[in-house]
């Protein structure tokens, strides 16, 4: 199976936990893509049997200078928005986002992107994955995203 792992990132956390994902994935025989949100368009999620996206839930600027918490990574967004009118009827997809528990938005992006997938008419396949603190707990982390990406194609 063609799996396409898309994520945004400011600090490269959301990069490791791609890789990490990728890296089981591989070994259970699955073709692993790894790509920046940025990079990505309509048909490189077209042509995946599988798509996971990832995401840190970050601030962002309003065009009128004000401060948003708790939204999308910069270039998730710019996914969001370039894609919007595009479907991917039947296409499965998993999420898995990056947060920190100290602000009221814990992993927003998350259901962010949930919602993204629903509005391109895929369907979620298994349960999200909220990592809180990645780098704080890293040990820990890492081995979450182990377990989940061990059981992620068979939810």
């Amino acid at each position: 199976m063609h799996v396409l792992i898309v994520y945004a990132t400011n600090s490269s956390g959301t990069r490791q936990a791609a890789e990490i994902a990728a890296d089981v994935l591989e070994k259970k025989g699955h073709t692993v893509t790894v790509q920046r949100a940025q990079d990505t368009e309509a048909e490189h999620i077209s042509a995946a049997d599988f798509v996971v996206l990832g995401s840190c839930t970050w601030e962002k600027i309003m065009p009128d200078g004000k401060r948003s918490e708790g939204e999308l990574q910069q270039y998730m967004d710019d996914l969001k928005q370039r894609l919007k009118d595009q479907k991917f009827p039947g296409k499965r997809f998993a999420v898995f986002g990056l947060g920190d528990s100290s602000y009221s938005d814990f992993c927003a992006a998350a259901p962010m992107m949930e919602f993204m997938i629903h509005a391109w008419g895929g369907t979620l396949k298994a349960p999200t994955l909220k990592i809180d603190g990645f780098f704080f707990h890293l040990p820990e982390n890492r081995q979450r995203v182990k377990d989940w990406a061990d059981h992620v194609l068979s939810s």
